[in-house]
């Protein structure tokens, strides 16, 4: 789990994308928990910054206005990380897929089961 000031940061983060998008200032609880993944995530790829909170602030800042600076190291490390969460939720979907599949296999089993008698 992250430390404390990694959540304070996420949050103030969150905070101001919200209100520079006009869409609010108060985040919800689940956008505060999704602020604090996607933080780790890119401390992950961006390891100079994490160590320092208000460089990581400018960066995200950076960032969320379309002018990151980024080098092309830190480009293609941003790339990993999109195509690592396309990979997760290609999983995600695929786990609940076979997970309704076992379902209506073992409804069709029970059927056939009553039917015998």
């Amino acid at each position: 789990m992250a430390d404390e000031k990694t959540a304070v940061l996420a949050a103030r983060v969150l905070s101001y994308l919200k209100r520079t998008s006009g869409k609010g200032s108060k985040p919800t609880d689940s956008e505060t928990k999704a602020a604090l993944a996607a933080f780790t995530l890119l401390s992950n790829s961006f390891p100079l910054e994490a160590k320092d909170p208000v460089k990581m602030f400018e960066k995200l800042i950076q960032l969320a206005r379309g002018n990151p600076g980024l080098t092309r190291t830190e480009l293609m490390d941003l790339e990993m990380l999109k195509l690592q969460s396309m990979m997760n939720k290609r999983a995600q979907m695929f786990d609940m897929l076979k997970s309704v599949m076992e379902r209506y296999d073992a409804t069709a089993k029970n059927v056939i089961q009553n039917i015998r008698g």
